[in-house]
């Protein structure tokens, strides 16, 4: 009996491969299936997932994320757990591995000049430019508790994007004079500020990983019981926590770059914007 033909050797293969800048320390085992040499493969985006990263809510709610992810990085098994820093460096390098052309060409003017200038960036190349991200970090607050903070979920982050989006859409139909009547027009911003305030503290929830206890060995990790207690300390208590989460939420891929004018040879930073939206509906 012959052998029906196959095509698996004509299947997609890993185009690069990757580190993360956070070097996996904040993750539980059966998140990613570390390879022995710590690189993760990233194959290229198939047609399917291409047809996926065109859908702008999708991709603004993360779930065109996750599946891109899940496709792409078979070895991250759980997506929407990766740290934001790291799913950023993913994102790149899924791009890179997909596009036959890995430069993208970014146009600003000169600051001094106003010359238009053309500023290219190797995919490739800028997912290897990145900054490690510091262990776990401790800190002591002015109660005498010790917070341990990681970076925040990518998918916290994405989600407070999208209530910042949707906020400006709200000020902009203020500004239209859409809204007539005061009162909805005062009800329009407040639920705009409440809204953006709930993802801003979904984000500070999510980044505290335990709370020890002083003069004593006891520490608490359970995310139910670390929500209660930031729901009910001191306002102050809860500033000093935010200041020790945004600390914490440095790193990551490279996101300025430099470059010089031109026309007139004066050197300034470009910034390098890599939000899923923006990047993938303009691939």
């Amino acid at each position: 009996m012959t052998d029906k033909p196959s095509l698996k050797d004509f299947y997609r293969s890993p185009k690069i491969y990757i580190e993360l800048p956070s070097g996996g320390k904040f993750y539980d085992e059966d998140i990613i299936e570390w390879p022995e040499n710590n690189e993760l493969p990233v194959y290229a985006m198939t047609p399917k997932d291409d047809m996926i990263v065109r859908n702008p809510d999708a991709l603004l709610n993360g779930d065109a994320v996750i599946q891109l992810v899940k496709s792409c990085v078979p070895s991250i098994k759980k997506p929407e757990e990766i740290i934001a820093p790291d799913m950023e460096l993913i994102l790149v390098a899924i791009r890179a591995a997909s596009e036959k052309d890995r430069t993208v060409t970014i146009d600003q003017n000169c600051p001094k000049c106003e010359h238009e200038n053309s500023f290219s960036l190797d995919l490739s190349v800028a997912v290897q430019d990145f900054e490690s991200i510091a262990d776990l970090s401790e800190f002591t607050l002015s109660n005498g508790l010790t917070i341990g903070v990681k970076p925040a979920n990518y998918i916290y982050s994405i989600q407070t994007a999208k209530s910042m989006i949707e906020q400006a859409n709200i000020l902009g139909r203020l500004q239209s004079g859409e809204f007539d009547d005061e009162n909805n027009r005062i009800k329009a911003i407040g639920s705009a500020f409440n809204q953006l305030a709930q993802f801003n503290y979904g984000v500070l929830v999510n980044s505290v990983k335990y709370i020890k206890i002083p003069d004593s060995d006891q520490v608490v990790n359970d995310y139910e019981q670390i929500l209660e207690f930031i729901d009910n300390v001191e306002a102050k208590i809860g500033k000093e926590i935010d200041n020790a989460v945004s600390s914490i939420n440095n790193g990551g891929i490279n996101k300025i770059h430099k470059t010089a004018c031109e026309e007139c040879e004066h050197e300034y930073d470009i910034p390098v914007d890599f939000d899923p939206v923006t990047f993938f509906l303009t691939s």
